[in-house]
């Protein structure tokens, strides 16, 4: 999988995490032991995480900036600018929850979903995106919640809801 991360090119195969320079030098070379390596990137940092496993890191040009084991298998992860990390994964009592984790590795968010599976999400600043899918009256529905991170607890969250269509 390619990304482009500010002006560096990040590359994860089954085994390495490679950054490139905009002169094709390789700027990082990282071991992995992901399973299914999949990432995202954002503003000169990319987020690596294990699809299916429980492991996902954010790193940079220098190495790992911070790394987190998972109590549950992660569905899909997002990285905004900030280096902060929305990380998707499957629960015992919900369908799926959603935990923002800021550059210093501490949980600032979580978000559960209790009636449908997260198929995708999207982070940006403090704004919130999660792409959701279930089922009413025996049709497909797609639901799009949006919230603010930074929210409290006076957390307000707008839903939209997509009949006869899957939403990723």
């Amino acid at each position: 999988q390619f990304e482009t991360s500010g002006s560096l090119l990040a590359l994860a195969s089954d085994s390495h995490l490679y950054l490139f320079n905009s002169a094709g030098d390789t700027v990082l070379s990282d071991q992995h032991s992901y399973a299914r390596p999949t990432m995202a990137a954002a503003n000169k940092r990319v987020l690596l995480y294990d699809r299916g496993g429980n492991s996902f890191r954010v790193d940079n040009s220098s190495g790992v900036v911070y790394e987190r084991e998972m109590s549950n298998e992660i569905i899909c992860a997002a990285l905004n600018a900030d280096g902060a990390a929305a990380v998707a994964a499957h629960e015992e009592r919900y369908s799926g929850s959603v935990s923002v984790f800021n550059l210093q590795n501490q949980q600032v968010f979580k978000w559960y979903s209790a009636d449908y599976q997260i198929t995708g999400l999207t982070l940006e600043g403090s704004c919130l995106a999660v792409a959701c899918l279930g089922a009413r009256d025996g049709a497909i529905l797609s639901t799009v919640y949006q919230m603010d991170t930074g929210g409290g607890s006076e957390q307000q969250v707008v839903s939209v809801e997509f009949s006869d269509m899957m939403v990723l």
